[in-house]
Order: C-alpha cells, then structure tokens, then sequence
C-alpha cells in the first residue's frame, strides 16, 4: 500500500503512534483539563474546558478506519468542542481493527452510553460526536440504542463521517483525484479490516442502510473535496425523508477530517464552534 503522496504507508503500528501524539504541539483553549475514565467497561477520557458550565456530557467517537486512533490524538478537537460545547466531552477509546473486527467498535460505544445513561445522565443532556469512522460510530451508536430499547440521545454531530462501508456513493470515484486526503485502497481496506467477511450492508456497519425513523437531530459536515461527500448527502437526504432533523453543511474546498488542525486552519475552528453550539442547543432544549 502507498500513501496519498506516493511515499510507503507507514505500518499499523506506527500509524497508531502517530494518532496516538498527533495533538502534541497543538495549542489548547485555557483552562482545558484531561482525566482517564471508564465507562461500561470502556477506557475513555473525559476533557473539560473553563467554559464547561452546561450538563451532561458529549460523547466523541474517533476517527481512524476502526484501526487507529485514540483519545490522546484528538485532544485539539475535544477540547475545542468542549469549549464550544459548554460541556464535558467523553472521547471513547473503543477496541480496533483488525484485533477486535465489527461489530467491537459500536459494541463499546453503545456500552459506554449505557453506563453514562446507568450514571444518572438523561439522555437528554447527552449529545454524541464523532468523525469519520467515528462519525459512522454516532449514527450506528443511535440504532444500537435504538434496537436495544435505550432512550436516544439529544443530538449526534457527524464530521465527514464515513456512513457506507462499500464505498458506493458516486463522490467516491468522481473525487478520487481530488480528495487530498484519502484514497480508494485506503478505504477499502480499512472496511476489510474492520469486517473481516462480514457484510458492508450491515446497518450497524454502513448505516446508510438503515431506517432512520426516530433518530434525534443531526448536523452533518464534510468537505467539498471528500471522496466521503455522498455518504453525509445521502444520509441527511434519508433522515429528512424520516422526518429527522437534519442540519447538512458542505465547506468549500475542505478535506477529509479538516477539524483536526484547528489552531491552525481557521475553518476547523469554525466548524467546530458550530458543531458544539448545535450539541449545546440541543441538548439545553431538548428541541427537535
């Protein structure tokens, strides 16, 4: 396999590495503070802001193709959607693949929203976050819930959320060349990291193939560049259909995941200022 630039891609356990310390260097809004936790079993790391005066909690979903990623190397997007937010933010470090294939990843994230729930939180004051695969995590983490007869939350924020494991939405080949950020091999291999022979249109998987009838608000972002777009265009077009709030935005010239550098691209800040100001909203009213 080779990177988008042409070079060798890093190996699995390198890529982990740099996830794991992507945030060093970054700065942090004033204040921000990071505690392990656990939840249901789960390990997870629960970050507050000096602006967190709200209830409840967001949880955040990392990225990653459901094979790296981690608490730790997101911390530049959880604090700054906690400051945002006015509320803690719970980032959840679910098991990966190909260690731990579908269905682990929203096994874990399902079973930390219970145990928030089991904690006394009303579902209520509790928001979910996530990009990319962990975008795909807040929308299958709904249905789980759903399925199993728990209360949804108040809200879910998808960045450029990866919603549809087959990689069949018409951006997908359209912006292959554009896209600065992911590529085809890329994609698909994650998902047979992560399925290992299972089915891509598990609804749990690609949610993009479930019923979204009853799901709580959402805000969806994604770039303009992604080879992602069509996953967030069909998805608020399906929950719209499903009489589901659904808040779509398509930023001008963004790639994949643009949230990751907000101290230094003025968009990710702003993308994540929106994004938390719709959780809070959300979560304060409790408006559908």
């Amino acid at each position: 396999m080779r990177s988008k630039s042409g070079g060798p891609t890093p190996d699995l356990p390198t890529l982990r590495t740099q996830f794991d310390t992507f945030a060093e260097g970054q700065p942090l809004p004033d204040g921000v503070r990071f505690e392990t936790a656990m939840l249901g079993g789960i390990p997870a790391e629960r970050v507050t802001a000096a602006a967190t005066d709200a209830p409840g909690a967001v949880l955040f979903f990392h990225g990653g193709g459901y094979m790296f990623g981690s608490a730790m190397g997101y911390r530049a997007v959880t604090a700054n959607l906690a400051a945002a937010a006015g509320t803690q933010v719970i980032a959840v470090d679910y098991r990966l693949a190909p260690e731990h294939p579908f269905p682990a990843a929203v096994e874990d994230t399902t079973a930390a929203y219970r145990a928030l729930l089991e904690s006394g939180a009303p579902a209520s004051q509790i928001g979910f976050a996530g990009d990319s695969a962990g975008g795909g995590l807040v929308i299958a983490t709904m249905l789980s819930a759903r399925d199993a007869g728990l209360p949804m939350p108040a809200a879910g924020y998808g960045i450029s959320p990866w919603l549809d494991l087959a990689c069949e939405g018409g951006s997908f080949t359209e912006l292959a060349g554009v896209d600065p950020i992911m590529t085809a091999e890329g994609a698909l291999g994650c998902a047979a990291a992560y399925l290992q022979g299972g089915d891509a249109s598990h609804s749990l998987a690609s949610p993009l193939t479930a019923d979204f009838t009853g799901l709580p608000p959402l805000m969806l972002q994604v770039g303009s560049t992604e080879m992602f777009l069509d996953d967030s265009t069909r998805a608020a077009r399906k929950a719209a259909l499903a009489g589901v709030h659904v808040e779509m935005q398509v930023w001008p010239d963004m790639p994949h995941v643009w949230h990751l550098w907000p101290s230094h691209v003025p968009e990710a800040l702003a993308a994540l200022t929106a994004g938390g100001r719709f959780l809070r909203e959300r979560m304060t009213t409790g408006a559908s």
